[in-house]
């Protein structure tokens, strides 16, 4: 395989367990963008998954409070 078709087919996996991860509601997905923690705006650069309803942004202490 050459190199163009390797990085291809990551992308491809990439998707697919994204995909798999938001649609076995075990984990919430954020993507890639700005979030507001703590009163400071935040950037998140890439996509990324937490466990399900423990986290409101995807930073370790965009906590979230459950009783």
């Amino acid at each position: 395989m050459d190199e163009k078709g390797y990085y291809q087919l990551l992308r491809e996996l990439q998707a697919e367990f994204i995909s798999m991860y938001k649609e076995c509601g075990l984990f919430d997905f954020f993507s890639k963008g700005s979030y507001e923690v703590n009163g400071e705006s935040r950037f998140q650069d890439s996509d990324c998954i937490a466990p399900k309803g423990k986290f409101f942004a995807p930073f370790e202490d965009a906590l979230l409070m459950v009783h």
